[in-house]
């Protein structure tokens, strides 16, 4: 199928091209490159085409929870994906959730958007598609390259989707095989203590678990501070287990290990709360501050002391307390 791209950039020292690589079986990829003259952090490059509006009823993102509604060229739906957030693809559906088209991008590091709406202002009955990269700010280059792959297969529209993922492998992008124990069944204290974990009732929780074949706990949220839930991150930081929740957290790893159960550890990894005694030593290296829900700064990973300290917390926890591994909590919220 021919289609009609449009670039849109507003740097005037990048150029940008899209030549078609192959189309089979309603499958069409093409490769976009991206040039600068000279090596620098580049500016958001915008991709822009429509496509026929026919048998279109609902579309799909990784994080669309159940909001699959199409939105106008005035409220699109946006895929926003990076290294730490969401992946690079988004699938339109039609009846009997059949693919009408699912859009992808190879490269699912680099930042990026996918968007999708219905071009209702032309009444050419078309909708929308355009892909934005670099779409926050990214590291200089001058050179960059991806395939932007678009499966118009009249399939089943989860199988359209699965298929994105042995194309990302293709491209150098694979997951890496989880260890046998992501298998085992897993108790996290979030759901009956929330952010108010307790040594005793949990290790009881444990033996319980224990018969019942459980081989992994998550000492989720709370362990951190002292008193109930708060609600928020205010008190994140300083990463020292709090003594009246935890008089003996080593005595408690082990008593867990005896039941043979691992223990995993949560930590909110952007997260330095307002009300830590460190919020002030680190002013200054902060992405930005929430001051409404997290009620925390968040750390910019881009100062080596920023990394030195966080890999530190790690470290003292596996040999000072002998746990088995970390549940490593928000960090989408690491962006510019």
């Amino acid at each position: 199928m021919k289609r009609t791209f449009a670039v849109e950039c507003e740097n005037e020292q990048t150029s940008v091209s899209i030549s078609p690589l192959s189309e089979e079986g309603g499958v069409s990829e093409y490769r976009v490159e991206v040039r600068q003259r000279e090596v620098a952090p580049p500016q958001p490059v915008k991709i822009v085409w429509r496509e026929e509006m026919r048998d279109m009823l609902s579309v799909w993102i990784p994080d669309c929870g159940r909001n699959h509604a199409m939105g106008q060229w005035f409220n699109p739906t946006v895929c926003r994906s990076s290294f730490q957030h969401g992946a690079p693809v988004l699938a339109v559906w039609g009846k009997r959730g059949r693919n009408r088209l699912t859009v992808a991008l190879s490269d699912p590091i680099v930042s990026s958007e996918i968007a999708f709406w219905i071009d209702d202002l032309r009444q050419r009955y078309e909708v929308g598609f355009s892909v934005t990269l670099f779409a926050e700010k990214t590291d200089a280059f001058g050179a960059w390259e991806a395939i932007l792959r678009i499966d118009a297969r009249e399939i089943p529209a989860i199988e359209a989707i699965g298929d994105v993922y042995p194309f990302w492998k293709r491209e150098g992008f694979a997951v890496p095989v989880p260890p046998a124990a992501a298998e085992d069944p897993l108790y996290s204290s979030w759901y009956n203590f929330h952010q108010a974990p307790e040594e005793k009732a949990l290790l009881e929780e444990m033996k319980i678990a224990s018969s019942l074949g459980f081989r992994t706990l998550i000492l989720d949220d709370g362990w951190q501070f002292a008193g109930p839930s708060s609600g928020n991150y205010a008190q994140c930081g300083a990463w020292e287990v709090d003594g009246e929740k935890f008089p003996d957290f080593k005595g408690f790893v082990s008593a867990v290990h005896a039941l043979g159960i691992r223990v995993m550890v949560w930590f909110a990894v952007p997260f330095v709360g307002v009300d830590s005694p460190l919020f002030e030593v680190y002013r200054g290296k902060y992405f930005y501050i929430d001051r409404g829900l997290l009620q925390a700064g968040v750390l910019d990973v881009r100062y080596p002391e920023i990394r030195r300290y966080i890999i530190a917390n790690y470290r003292r926890f596996l040999e000072e307390y002998d746990i088995d591994g970390f549940k490593f909590d928000f960090i989408d919220s690491f962006r510019a």
